[in-house]
């Protein structure tokens, strides 16, 4: 019954691998590549050259510079990660703590934080800084440690948490207040507050569906394998009859490959099976 096993097994794989196949696998380029930059950049922006401090800040930036410089979708608010980065790097234009980031960043106009007042060069200046990521391998593991990173510089002071250079009196960017993002209700519910940053559920939701879509690549290699052993068996089964490589055609005489001389298809070598098991 050598090759109504090897015929069953065929089918199992197939049938499994059917389901896989079809499974959701929550990894598709056109959905996750455009919420990656959306929470960085901008929706609609293709790259850093092309963002605006109108949209990477909801509605704007404006208004005095803690208000801003709270992630949300609120108006005015720090949105974006680009956003975010000014709130860190951009000079102020009173009392102004200088070289932040890098002196490039304090901005060809200083950031007046009760006006907020910001040119687009300059935010793109601060976007471009970053180094690039582009050619890198990005692993499950690795998105998250970058999460865990930026949790892990999130300070508390009462009950609000800062990200950045906190001293008092808000992130005014100012000598003796701070350069900052900050983080409202963040004793009460610090994962909530580090998600209105907007980068860190995203980079998590991404590094689950890699975690799915490699597990789904890994089962298809196995049941490939599996079918190709079947295949392999079958023709030298087959050619243990003195046949080729094609499928085996029926003939006379014994035959190990087969229960008795007369040919069975695997649908009936499989029904024997079944019957034989249950006796």
């Amino acid at each position: 019954m050598k090759l109504a096993k090897i015929a069953l097994e065929a089918k199992k794989v197939k049938t499994i691998a059917a389901k896989i196949e079809n499974a959701e696998t929550n990894f598709d380029k056109t959905t996750q590549e455009p919420a990656l930059k959306t929470a960085i950049l901008v929706a609609g922006i293709q790259d850093v050259s092309n963002i605006k401090v109108s949209s990477a800040f909801a509605e704007g930036s404006g208004g005095e510079r803690t208000a801003s410089c709270t992630p949300g979708s609120c108006t005015k608010q720090a949105k974006t990660l680009v956003a975010q980065l000014d709130c860190l790097c951009h000079a102020d234009s009173s009392k102004a703590v200088t070289a932040v980031c890098t002196k490039k960043v304090d901005g060809s106009t200083a950031w007046n934080h009760n006006s907020g007042t910001i040119g687009d060069e300059d935010i793109r200046t601060i976007a471009q800084t970053c180094p690039s990521g582009k050619g890198k391998m990005m692993t499950p593991t690795h998105l998250r440690t970058l999460v865990e990173n930026v949790r892990n510089l999130v300070h508390q002071d009462g009950a609000v948490g800062y990200s950045g250079d906190y001293e008092a009196t808000g992130c005014t960017s100012s000598s003796g207040s701070g350069v900052c993002i900050k983080l409202g209700n963040y004793n009460e519910d610090p994962p909530a507050a580090l998600n209105k940053l907007g980068c860190q559920p995203v980079l998590e939701h991404l590094a689950d569906n890699l975690d799915k879509r490699i597990s789904h690549n890994k089962q298809m290699t196995e049941l490939k394998s599996r079918l190709q052993k079947a295949k392999e068996e079958a023709i030298s089964c087959n050619q243990k009859r003195g046949g080729g490589t094609e499928a085996p055609a029926p003939g006379p005489g014994p035959d190990p490959c087969r229960p008795n001389s007369s040919f069975q298809s695997a649908r009936e070598q499989e029904k024997r099976m079944y019957n034989t098991q249950r006796q």
